[in-house]
């Protein structure tokens, strides 16, 4: 299991801001990220005669400003962000320019190098409107990039080039929604996704994307008295069958789901 240690302040709950700062260390036991646990001579587990000594924990800090608004019909929240990730672990091989023994079979090392820093606002609104019907909105403008080693060949062994764009991670989100509630409800929801970086060695983004989502709901009720406590909703994700870039990782990606159409029944006792 992870080691933590978490340091969390919190203003008051009456405050309408709103301040959290936590620092979090773990070293997990993924042998990707990690390293795994050394024995009692001093050698790790997976290559005798590594030492774990040198390498400090990796270290989350997270800030977050928040405001909100509540009204009649109108609600409105805003908020701040930063993520400052640093010293992440990896395991760079001799193989590489940067390794550090060419000699050991097998030799190699984890080192403590860069990390991510990340900040961003999101802004959100929800409006009450006639005939039970509501609008929302929600808009993320985000900014996250690698930090740099320091040194360049192991930056180039990662295939990392500090200030560039973390891969996967949208600089812009932003989501519209209306929604009618009632015996006969109905929604849909529109999502837009800004481009993303996909290769760590190249300036390949996947395209920018709208995906729309609807769905039908209606009481049993308005067909029989004796479906009074049944609900029926039809729901389509993807209502346009876009094709799109969903996950992306380092160097690799998978496509998006393409149009779904699902109808479900729920009877309450």
């Amino acid at each position: 299991m992870p080691d933590r240690v978490s340091i969390t302040r919190r203003m008051p709950s009456h405050a309408v801001g709103e301040v959290t700062r936590s620092v979090a260390m773990t070293v997990g036991s993924d042998s990707t990220t990690t390293p795994r646990r050394a024995d009692a001579s001093g050698r790790c587990l997976e290559v005798p005669g590594r030492s774990l000594d040198l390498l400090e924990p990796e270290t989350a800090s997270n800030i977050d400003v928040g405001l909100q608004y509540a009204g009649d019909r109108v609600a409105l929240s805003g908020t701040w962000y930063a993520i400052d990730f640093e010293n992440r672990i990896f395991y760079l091989g001799p193989q590489t320019p940067a390794g550090p023994n060419y000699l050991i079979p097998g030799g190699g090392a984890y080192f403590n190098a860069g990390g991510i820093d990340t900040s961003g606002v999101e802004l959100s609104a929800t409006v009450q409107m006639p005939r039970r019907t509501s609008f929302y909105t929600a808009v993320t403008f985000n900014d996250s990039a690698y930090l740099g080693s320091g040194d360049p060949l192991v930056d180039a062994s990662q295939g990392i080039v500090a200030g560039t764009d973390v891969t996967g991670v949208p600089n812009r989100l932003w989501v519209v929604s209306l929604d009618r509630s009632g015996p006969l409800g109905a929604g849909v929801t529109a999502k837009y996704t800004s481009p993303r970086r996909v290769s760590l060695r190249s300036d390949w983004y996947a395209d920018a994307y709208w995906l729309v989502d609807a769905y039908v709901s209606f009481s049993g009720e308005a067909l029989s008295e004796l479906l009074r406590s049944t609900e029926f909703s039809i729901v389509a994700n993807n209502l346009f069958d876009k094709a799109y870039l969903s996950a992306i990782t380092e160097n690799a990606t998978w496509l998006g789901a393409p149009r779904t159409i699902s109808m479900t029944a729920t009877v309450s006792f």
